[in-house]
């Protein structure tokens, strides 16, 4: 039922959605887990706060981790919560380094109630849930940092070419060859480690 509701406008270009499972201060694990959704009758009242959110205050729906048992940290459930429910605000996460073409920020739920049809999935899976999603978005962010890291690499190398000291191009003086060898060598190796990690992803070998 949520997949025929919201899909297709994600498809269309209509909707965008967001994913909200890393809190401020907490594991990335998801070892302590702040934000829970208690169970109401027919209905789930999910308070908490989440820290940077894809797409943050431009989704039409958010993917939320809770926590659903008080005295189980490992119980853990992922909701739909639209973006428009009551009880659902943005909060500014401050600038970033990076993917500034990708807008994140906060969100707060404060006594945000959705009924149980807004439970992504089995009651309980969150965990499990969350870390297969976190698993390609980590695949996704070393992707974006080696191909920067490679860019640098290449503005850097070019500039050496080009740039006169002494007499001649700074390429020439050994120092700079040693140093240009050693940020290919760790560019190398990082492409080695981000490759294995993605055939491991797509063989569904991760642990």
């Amino acid at each position: 039922e949520l997949k025929e509701k919201f899909l297709p406008q994600v498809a269309e270009g209509q909707m965008l959605s967001g994913a909200a499972f890393l809190e401020p201060n907490a594991d990335p694990a998801f070892s302590n887990l702040n934000t829970v959704a208690v169970k109401d009758g027919d209905s789930w009242v999910i308070s908490g706060e989440k820290s940077f959110v894809l797409n943050g205050s431009m989704a039409g729906f958010y993917c939320v981790l809770c926590k659903t048992q008080q005295n189980d940290q490992q119980a853990a459930s992922v909701f739909l919560v639209e973006a428009n429910q009551p009880g659902v605000s943005v909060v500014d996460s401050g600038e970033k380094l990076g993917l500034r073409m990708t807008k994140t920020s906060g969100l707060k739920f404060e006594n945000v109630n959705v009924t149980s049809n807004q439970l992504i999935g089995k009651e309980g899976n969150g965990f499990k849930q969350a870390q297969t999603t976190m698993d390609e978005g980590r695949l996704s962010i070393a992707s974006l940092a080696l191909g920067t890291a490679q860019g640098a690499f290449d503005r850097a190398l070019d500039y050496t070419k080009q740039r006169e000291q002494f007499g001649k191009k700074i390429i020439k003086f050994q120092v700079t060859q040693h140093k240009l060898a050693e940020m290919a060598t760790k560019i190398e190796q990082a492409r080695f480690f981000v490759y294995g990690a993605a055939q491991t992803v797509v063989r569904g070998k991760v642990d």
